[in-house]
């Protein structure tokens, strides 16, 4: 059994990816939020039964600014994290702060994977696109700017990180998910989606673009797919339907 601790569950993004894992028996979810009741009533939805909740989500309450909390969610044999976090509220560093957390701090062997940075990483988009979302990043004040700031930090904090470690934490791997335009959307199947096989990773990033609108519950089985397989995964996949 895979376990797999969420950060962000009961965002936009993490709720879909949340509610597509507990249907696989083959995976052990756990989510880390703020606020332990609510985030029941978030799900209960999905899992009407409230002793079946707790049987397939295990919810440990705690404060991504505290180092302890987090170490110890991390810390709990977990195989895969995941991070939806966004940093679109004040003070626009969460995510950051989450990943520089889990690296400084915990003894973390495992794979982990960022999702939200900023759209259209590295994608297929025409020059006025990349204009347009350079222009975003600079001078935004609202969350769209500090938020891409600060996914740009996780990413230079994982490849620092990945540098520096790659001989001794053997068992460490990430990934980062270029989630473009995320939307609640009904899935448009598997055999539309780049990235579900190791042969098509590559075109998933050749064929991203700046302003694609991809279906959430289509990242989320991206994503469990990738969890699941043996293979190493893709340092950075952008999004993208065939």
């Amino acid at each position: 059994m895979i376990r797999i601790l969420v950060f962000g569950a009961t965002g936009f993004c993490g709720n879909t990816f949340v509610e597509q894992a507990v249907k696989n028996s083959n995976l052990k979810v756990s989510i880390f939020c703020r606020d332990k009741q609510r985030a029941k009533q978030i799900f209960s939805s999905c899992i009407p039964d409230s002793s079946l909740l707790d049987e397939l989500i295990d919810v440990i309450e705690g404060d991504i600014y505290n180092d302890d909390h987090v170490v110890q969610a991390v810390q709990q044999n977990v195989n895969v994290v995941i991070n939806f976090l966004s940093s679109y509220t004040p003070p626009h560093n969460q995510t950051s702060t989450l990943i520089e957390t889990i690296l400084s701090n915990s003894t973390f062997n495992g794979r982990l994977i960022h999702f939200g940075y900023p759209r259209g990483a590295k994608p297929n988009g025409t020059t006025i696109e990349h204009m347009i979302l350079k222009m975003t990043e600079m001078v935004s004040r609202n969350k769209y700017g500090p938020s891409i700031r600060d996914h740009k930090r996780v990413k230079t904090l994982l490849e620092e990180y990945d540098a520096k470690h790659r001989d001794t934490t053997p068992g460490f791997e990430y990934s980062i998910y270029a989630g473009t335009n995320m939307v609640n959307r009904p899935s448009k199947g598997n055999d539309s989606y780049f990235g579900k096989s190791e042969e098509t990773v590559n075109d998933a990033i050749q064929n991203s673009r700046v302003w694609h609108c991809v279906s959430t519950v289509d990242a989320a089985d991206l994503i469990l797919a990738h969890i699941q397989s043996s293979k190493t995964l893709p340092k950075l996949l952008c999004l993208a339907y065939k």
